[in-house]
């Protein structure tokens, strides 16, 4: 698999917890930054949730790798963390404030990088 500058990714990779939003990025940065497009993944929820597009910026140890998220739904405060990892899938834990039942959301994304470019969602 080769990266966006031609090289390769590397065989594993120590992802940060905390999801960075591609949104808050482009306020507070002039150039911001999605990830990886090669890496981009996006999905909806089952339960009728936001669509969100998932990315990851991978470097090698002992540098950080990041993941970014960019939800359809602009006006929406979301946070998405890195729950668990094996091999080449990354559960991700996708909290968000959901104005139709008056509460916090919970959703759970499986992202792979041997399967196509779509994670699986479920609603907890």
């Amino acid at each position: 698999m080769a990266t966006a500058g031609g090289g390769s990714y590397p065989r594993w990779v120590m992802l940060e917890h905390k999801g960075h939003n591609v949104r808050s990025l482009r306020k507070h940065s002039a150039a911001g930054y999605t990830g990886d497009p090669k890496t981009a993944a996006s999905a909806c929820t089952f339960s009728g949730g936001p669509c969100v597009r998932v990315s990851f910026c991978l470097e090698p140890p002992p540098a950080a790798s990041r993941m970014f998220f960019d939800l359809e739904q602009k006006d929406l405060d979301a946070s998405m963390f890195v729950a668990a990892a094996h091999g080449d899938s990354v559960l991700i834990k996708m909290e968000y404030y959901d104005e139709h039942n008056a509460d916090d959301a919970l959703d759970y994304l499986i992202t792979s990088s041997t399967t196509p470019a779509t994670p699986r969602g479920r609603r907890r």
